[in-house]
């Protein structure tokens, strides 16, 4: 990295990013926020992911923890 100018993008390129990051967070924050469905950590997910496999005739197979 040292000197190399081709490792680093240029200023321009750095700005415009931001210039399209930031108006996707704008966007996001001036919509009301979604009903997500969040889900603790370590589960297997939130109940509607279950009703989805169910609608479609399916399930989760449980593996077994081997630790």
């Amino acid at each position: 990295m040292d000197g190399d100018a081709t490792l680093y993008k240029h200023s321009d390129t750095v700005e415009k990013g931001w210039e399209i990051v930031q108006s996707v967070t704008d966007v996001w924050a001036a919509l009301p926020p979604r009903d997500f469905p969040n889900y603790a950590a370590g589960t297997w997910g939130p109940p509607t992911a279950d009703s989805l496999l169910k609608n479609e005739g399916r399930r989760r197979r449980r593996i077994k923890d081997s630790g």
